[in-house]
């Protein structure tokens, strides 16, 4: 990122760390090309006080594989990408029903993960870690809530567990 759109930054509110430019990319945007960072400069287009406004410059420059990170770390911060374990019986169909009951609940499977070994879970049963697509927050819960109700223990991970 170059320094005048780093300043630019800035100036919109954020703090400057790669974690504030995916805080502002959840927000209100304006995509802009250079002589869109000019007009935001010279006060073109009217911006609230109370919006952030971040300048995303495309082309040669930018780091594809940064950008899904950032753009993944939002998902997560939004609550909208949640992480659930969860232990079942290692019996063929279980992880069937599993998914089925999270389709139920209207949350997309981004990734699963079976686990034996990691977990060093008790014989007969394997634990499921999935990594699921949520409206929101409260929809995240509603889906913790509706696999409790159809029996599975589930156990929420990750979010706010590192320090920046």
């Amino acid at each position: 990122m170059t320094f005048g759109v780093r300043s630019l930054a800035l100036t919109a509110g954020s703090t400057g760390g790669f974690a504030d430019y995916g805080r502002d990319l959840g927000r209100r945007r304006v995509n802009v090309s250079v002589p869109g960072v000019a007009a935001l400069i010279a006060n073109k287009f009217t911006v609230r006080p109370d919006e952030t406004v971040c300048a995303v410059l495309c082309g040669g420059n930018i780091d594809a594989n940064l950008l899904a990170r950032v753009l993944e770390q939002v998902l997560v911060r939004k609550g909208r990408y949640i992480m659930l374990k969860v232990l079942v019986m290692d019996r063929p169909g279980m992880l069937a029903g599993l998914l089925e009951s999270v389709a139920d609940s209207g949350a997309n499977v981004v990734e699963v993960f079976h686990r034996r070994a990691m977990w060093l879970a008790p014989l007969g049963r394997v634990g499921i870690e999935m990594l699921l697509e949520v409206r929101d927050a409260d929809h995240g819960r509603e889906v913790q809530k509706h696999l409790e109700t159809a029996g599975y223990h589930v156990e929420p991970e990750g979010q706010d567990t590192w320090q920046e």
